[in-house]
């Protein structure tokens, strides 16, 4: 079966997650901003509007909202909040004007909250140039393995699709975006699979005692931004990588996402099956 290189063997993943260490590196969230522009929130609970950096709440954004910067991007005052680090800025919204924290705010367009499906995000998101094209398709001892890609363009950048089918069973997706950063790749899969992550939230929050509940435990406190992993390979070697951060979600199926950056560009990869 083929491997990407952030996969373990399928028997593997059943059974394990990557080990996952954070160190202090810090980057922040949306790189670049102007002022009159126009971001969305995607912060699943919303996002509150200030009177003045860290002042008294004004009222709360909620999700999926669309908001214009009335100041361009600074790193002047920083502040991080959930492992993303990011600077108070001026915004009007809905004709209210005052400060919140941008680094909850993108270029990306909110999807619906537990969407599920990254490609029906592109669809209706995006703007499509090209249906899903198959590369190849073929069979092996353990099953049919296929794989294809999509074009689609969001403002003047083209967005990559590529989705691999391995042995009727496990599925790898993977999404380039140019110009969005690790973090706005983050924000965007913890909203598509919002429900996925709060029941594992809940779950280790009600300290509920099984195996799944111990490895959502550790994929979840491992799966922060800003920092440095140390992965295993398939010979239960640790290796470490900077800015790629990885998360394990274990109930009786395989979910892995993966995010980095680089050269301006953010990279998903899914990998999840039964």
């Amino acid at each position: 079966m083929k491997q990407f290189v952030f996969s373990l063997h399928v028997s593997k993943a059943l059974l394990s997650v990557a080990l996952l260490l954070t160190l202090s590196k810090q980057s922040f969230s949306i790189q670049s901003y102007t002022a009159g522009q126009a971001l969305n929130v995607l912060a699943s609970s919303g996002i509150n509007l200030r009177d003045a950096p860290k002042g008294t709440v004004l009222q709360k954004i909620p999700y999926g909202a669309r908001i214009k910067t009335l100041q361009a991007k600074s790193t002047s005052n920083p502040e991080t909040i959930e492992g993303i680090q990011g600077n108070w800025v001026k915004v009007e919204y809905n004709g209210a004007m005052g400060f919140l924290f941008d680094g909850f705010l993108s270029t990306l367009p909110a999807p619906e909250l537990s969407g599920n499906d990254l490609r029906n995000y592109l669809i209706t998101k995006t703007h499509p140039l090209s249906g899903l094209v198959r590369a190849y398709s073929y069979l092996t001892a353990e099953g049919r393995e296929s794989n294809a890609v999509a074009l689609y363009t969001l403002g003047n950048d083209t967005l990559v699709y590529n989705e691999l089918n391995q042995v009727e069973r496990f599925i790898t997706e993977s999404l380039t975006i140019p110009g969005a950063t690790a973090e706005e790749a983050y924000l965007l899969i913890r909203a598509l699979h919002h429900e996925k992550y709060m029941l594992a939230t809940s779950a280790i929050a009600e300290n509920v005692e099984n195996e799944s509940t111990a490895s959502n435990a550790l994929a979840l406190k491992g799966f922060v931004l800003n920092g440095i992993s140390t992965l295993m390979n398939e010979d239960g070697e640790e290796y470490e990588v900077n800015n790629y951060y990885t998360c394990d979600l274990v109930d009786y199926c395989v979910y892995r996402v993966t995010i980095h950056e680089l050269d301006g560009s953010a990279f998903i990869t899914l990998f999840y099956g039964c």
